[in-house]
């Protein structure tokens, strides 16, 4: 009796096992589930965000342009039609302070999906919000600290999103035929916007320093002639492309070492959590 009634107990624990695995596995997999769709409601709303930015920025111009079309009618130089963007630039200046007080510029790489406000505070902070500074795992484009409006060179930091967003795309850059056809950066501080073109790419692993090979801390910004020349140098030997027509442009740069010269735009590489890839571009109008 005993015996049948062990056997019995057996079976039940058999049939049991099953049923267990299938209910840990269906909680796991609701679990995942629930993680899928949550991650995919916020990469909606961040990308519902980012165009409402473009749009109120786009719509600011039109407005502009309205409200001062009789005055446009009269005017025929280059030198008003200049003065007219300088002003337009600055209301679009003025509008986006008005939503964060932390505004520097805006940041526009042509052809591609970046077109961005880029923010400066501690460079913590915007590592997790966003331009209207509510919490975001996107975080927002930011002006590394280190960085003045008479900086030679401005760092830019984003996060690179798989999903494509705020620097995600800069990975791109790693082929040829789309590094010739988005080169052309345009940054506005409020004056109008300044065009740069990007001349070299170049992926950063920190993991891999020693005391014998230090990598190369592109985020110690050159102030000086000689540290400027150096700075290059190291960014060349470091590049995994390089565009060595841009010699003059980078001479006329160390020769007049004032204003915004230079800038880097970094993003994380998911290689190591100390690898980055960095692109850098030099003003040209």
């Amino acid at each position: 009796m005993k015996k049948v009634q062990k056997e019995t107990n057996e079976k039940r624990q058999n049939n049991l096992l099953p049923i267990l695995l299938i209910a840990v596995s269906g909680i796991i997999f609701l679990l995942a589930l629930i993680q899928m769709v949550s991650y995919g409601l916020k990469t909606r709303q961040e990308v519902a965000l980012d165009k409402e930015t473009r749009d109120f920025r786009q719509q600011e111009e039109i407005a502009f342009d309205k409200a001062n079309t009789g005055l446009q009618k009269d005017r025929e130089s280059d030198t008003i039609a200049a003065t007219d963007e300088q002003a337009k630039a600055g209301h679009l200046k003025e509008e986006f302070l008005k939503i964060n007080e932390d505004y520097v510029a805006w940041l526009e790489i042509l052809g591609s999906d970046i077109a961005y406000p880029v923010v400066q505070r501690d460079n913590a902070y915007y590592l997790s919000h966003d331009f209207r500074q509510k919490e975001s795992s996107h975080g927002s484009i930011f002006l590394d600290e280190a960085c003045t409006k008479e900086t030679v060179v401005w760092l830019i930091h984003g996060h690179h999103m798989k999903d494509g967003s705020m620097f995600g795309s800069l990975k791109q850059y790693k082929k040829e035929a789309y590094r010739e056809e988005h080169r052309t950066i345009l940054l506005d501080t409020g004056e109008g916007n300044v065009t740069y073109r990007i001349f070299a790419a170049a992926l950063i692993d920190f993991s891999k320093e020693t005391e014998e090979n230090e990598a190369f801390h592109y985020e110690k910004l050159p102030q000086k002639k000689e540290t400027f020349q150096e700075y290059v140098k190291e960014l060349k030997k470091n590049a995994f492309w390089y565009d060595n027509t841009m010699e003059e442009e980078l001479t006329n740069v160390a020769e007049h070492l004032s204003g915004k010269k230079m800038i880097i735009l970094s993003t994380c590489e998911y290689g190591t959590a100390l690898q980055r890839l960095i692109l850098v571009a030099v003003r040209v109008d």
